[in-house]
């Protein structure tokens, strides 16, 4: 769940030129527990990969990138990807001839890292979530987050406090972007960080940064909090790096299959970089 990047390149004529719609179907996956003989692809460290480790009845494929693994789907080096459901909406958007799998593997809830040297900001957030998850504009945050391919953002007005450093991804649709007309950040994790400056009095000021730059920050004390659509899938390994605490969860996730349904009509209209 770490970086993603959206490059609108066209490759449909590459598809058709090399015929990577020629896939062979495969009998659709009818029962998430037995994958018996079928190759999985999944993004290095993400929380599919973490969930299906240690799995003896799938061949577990590890991809550097989600947009190496859609390629490697539709050109059929593989039988199904594993992927968090917000980005397999995503995906869609951009495949052809694939459908995703109704039965979640597993949901898991998304966390944020706060500095050791800040334990009551820690405890003021775990606090704010506990009545924040009661209100309607969580729900309306989570609708917005879990059920459209593609996400509408609400502007939260912030004012004036204590600043906050929260370390969050230019580039992690739909969780945190920039939106290129006002050079603003956006996302499900934005309101949500929004939200409690209002609650508590703070002034966040966002600092882009990679997953590891943002953990590194936190870790640091150069960073107060980090938003990046963390998996608690991963919470033990980062608690027990001692590099951070980590937060109640806030957002939960399915995380799902995509596998073609159509070979014929696989195509690829634009390749999502993550």
């Amino acid at each position: 769940m770490k970086k993603v990047r959206v490059f609108l390149y066209t490759f449909v004529f590459i598809c058709l030129l090399t015929g990577c719609s020629k896939n062979q179907k495969r009998e659709a996956i009818s029962n998430v527990n037995d994958l018996e003989g079928r190759r999985v692809g999944v993004a290095l460290a993400w929380g599919p990969d973490y969930l299906l480790t240690g799995r003896d009845d799938l061949e577990l494929i590890r991809y550097n990138t989600i947009a190496s693994m859609v390629m490697a789907l539709c050109y059929d080096r593989l039988d199904a990807i594993a992927v968090e459901k917000p980005y397999a909406l995503y995906i869609m958007e951009s495949v052809g001839g694939c459908h995703i799998v109704e039965e979640p593997i597993k949901r898991a809830n998304v966390n944020a890292y706060v500095t050791h040297s800040k334990p009551e900001l820690l405890d003021e957030f775990n606090c704010f979530l506990r009545e924040f998850k009661e209100t309607d504009t969580y729900e309306d945050i989570m609708d917005r987050f879990l059920n459209a391919s593609v996400y509408e953002p609400e502007i939260i007005p912030v004012g004036s406090g204590k600043k906050i450093k929260v370390g969050v991804g230019s580039d992690n649709y739909p969780f945190s972007y920039i939106n290129f007309d006002t050079g603003a950040y956006e996302g499900c994790e934005i309101e949500l960080v929004q939200h409690f400056a209002n609650a508590y009095g703070y002034e966040p000021e966002f600092i882009d940064g990679t997953y590891e730059a943002c953990e590194l920050g936190v870790s640091s004390g150069k960073l107060d909090m980090s938003f990046y659509g963390c998996s608690e899938l991963y919470r033990e390994d980062v608690e027990l790096s001692g590099m951070a605490t980590v937060s109640d969860g806030y957002f939960p996730m399915d995380i799902v299959f995509i596998e073609i349904e159509d070979p014929e009509k696989v195509k690829i209209q634009t390749v999502i970089d993550y």
